[in-house]
């Protein structure tokens, strides 16, 4: 059993370490996308620094941190198929697979800024790095929580999160927009 406690606190410090990189690149997204509004020679030195910044991020933390989570989690349910009878796996594996599915995504974002094809801006990169936190949320709380909670209650407090999100993000692009002289923060 100790090995299995060890493998569990592998899991969670992979995905501590992946959401931690997906925050960061995300974030550096936003920053990349606002150095190709500048003019050269500061542009084309920010958008360099930038581009192996997120290199290193995407392929230095967050794709390894997914593999060892996935890897970790499997090796946790395969000594342990037990946990295969509790509704609130079902509901963790379904958010992780959602989760995956968002990576992938980004994938698509981090090969469309790279070749300066992302149309994305700022606000929107933004709107979409709060999914990660959606994500977080839920399934934080579901394995906290597990059976107490209620795998429906897990799903309205991450719906409740998202729209909370959203409204957050639009009131945030209202202010800016009523301000034009504010600076992207």
């Amino acid at each position: 059993m100790e090995w299995y406690k060890l493998i569990a606190a592998l899991h969670v410090i992979a995905m501590v370490s992946f959401f931690a990189g997906s925050f960061h690149v995300l974030r550096l997204f936003i920053h990349h996308k606002d150095a190709e509004k500048k003019f050269d020679p500061e542009r084309a030195i920010l958008v360099k620094q930038f581009t192996g910044m997120e290199r290193f991020g995407w392929y230095g933390i967050a794709w390894p941190s997914l593999v060892l989570m996935v890897l970790s989690g499997a090796w946790l349910l395969i000594k342990n198929p037990g946990l295969m009878t509790e509704s609130w796996m079902y509901a963790k594996l379904g958010f992780s697979a959602l989760l995956i599915v968002y990576h992938l995504i980004n994938q698509r974002l981090f090969d469309r800024i790279r070749t300066n094809r992302l149309r994305w801006g700022g606000a929107g990169i933004r709107l979409w790095n709060l999914g990660a936190v959606a994500f977080l949320f839920a399934l934080v709380f579901l394995v906290a929580m597990k059976a107490s909670l209620g795998t429906m209650w897990g799903l309205l407090g991450a719906l409740f999160l998202g729209i909370a999100i959203a409204l957050a993000v639009m009131m945030y692009r209202n202010k800016r927009s009523a301000d034009p002289g504010a600076k992207e923060a």
